[in-house]
């Protein structure tokens, strides 16, 4: 699905891809609606998924306030369970707390905050779109006014959508 280039190909294996993590938005909403008993077994990952995000996170915070966002998310504190697992609840939590708190949605993953509800818009776009290709679309036009230092390019040819992820440069991080 990746080519040497930096460009994603959306083949098949793509699609079905895109597609189970749209399906898993829908099956999150059913899983919140549960009780937290009978959706907790199901809903967990491994605190080592998480992980980059914890560090883009730290390098936010200052020491204080990312022990915080851990505690008041129930997640545990760095070291003290690094093979355990976190739920679906706990990532929430600390997504919701730490998108406010650092005013970056993204949590320092790309080179400038991206503001509150700016996610929100994007999954607004995408989920109106009646066709794979055209979520694509909007997809990829809205990150290009988000993004500086990458760029999605979107190209269809001979029945193939490619979605391509460029950088744009190496220009300084604005934080």
């Amino acid at each position: 699905m990746c080519s040497s280039s930096g460009s994603w190909r959306v083949t098949a294996m793509g699609c079905s891809l895109i597609c189970r993590i749209l399906r898993f938005r829908v099956r999150w909403s059913v899983l919140r609606a549960m009780s937290v008993q009978t959706a907790a077994p199901y809903s967990t990952v491994s605190q080592q998924l998480i992980e980059d995000w914890l560090v883009a996170l730290r390098s936010l915070c200052r020491a204080d306030q990312y022990t915080s966002l851990l505690r008041r998310s129930g997640l545990p504190l760095d070291g003290d369970a690094p093979k355990g697992r976190v739920t679906l609840d706990q990532i929430v939590c600390l997504y919701r707390i730490a998108a406010v708190e650092t005013c970056d949605e993204m949590m320092g993953l790309w080179s400038r905050p991206i503001r509150p509800r700016a996610l929100q818009h994007l999954l607004t776009s995408v989920r109106e779109a009646t066709s794979l290709s055209s979520a694509l679309y909007r997809f990829s036009r809205f990150w290009n006014l988000l993004l500086d230092d990458y760029q999605f390019d979107l190209v269809r040819a001979e029945g193939t959508l490619t979605l391509g992820l460029l950088p744009l440069g190496k220009g300084p991080s604005q934080r």
